[in-house]
C-alpha cells in the first residue's frame, strides 16, 4: 500500500512524495521557495529520472536513469547498480514522461494547477498540510 506524505526541509523547502512498499519513494516533488515565491521545482520519478525547473532563469534540466542494459554493457566483468546517465542529457520526450508520471503517481491535479499558477509558499503549505501526512525526513 502506498502513502502520500510531505516533510519540510528548512524554512524554504517542502517535499511531497509517494512512498510504497519497503518505504521506497516512487515519486516526489521538491519545492524550493524564496520567501513566498516558488523559484525551483524538482520532479523525481524512481522509474524514469529527475526534471529540474528553475522558474527564475526558465532553465529546465535533469537526468534519466541508466537502463539495466546500459549498466550490463558498461562492464562485462563486473555488474554495477544502475544510476544517472551522467553523459546523457534530458530529451524532450523523457522530460514529458517524467513530468506526466510524477503528477499521475501523486494523483493530485490541484498540485499541478498550483504549480502552473505559481502559488505562494503559504498556499502550497496550507493545501498540502490539509491533505497529506506530515512525516519526519530520514
Amino acid at each position: 500500500m502506498s502513502m502520500l506524505e510531505y516533510y519540510l526541509k528548512g524554512p524554504n523547502r517542502l517535499v511531497l512524495r509517494k512512498v510504497g512498499e519497503l518505504s521506497r519513494i516512487s515519486s516526489a516533488l521538491d519545492f524550493h521557495f524564496k520567501e513566498e515565491s516558488l523559484f525551483f521545482l524538482e520532479y523525481y520519478s524512481a522509474r524514469l529520472g529527475i526534471v529540474k525547473i528553475n522558474f527564475e532563469t526558465k532553465q529546465i534540466s535533469g537526468n534519466t536513469w541508466e537502463t539495466l542494459e546500459v549498466a550490463q554493457s558498461a562492464s562485462y566483468t563486473n555488474y554495477h547498480y544502475t544510476g544517472f546517465l551522467l553523459q546523457g542529457h534530458l530529451t524532450e520526450v523523457a522530460k514529458e514522461e517524467i513530468l506526466v508520471k510524477v503528477i499521475e503517481d501523486l494523483d493530485d491535479l490541484k498540485i499541478e494547477n498550483m504549480v502552473l499558477k505559481r502559488s505562494t509558499k503559504t498556499e502550497f503549505l496550507t493545501y498540502i498540510s490539509s491533505k497529506y501526512r506530515l512525516t519526519e525526513h530520514a
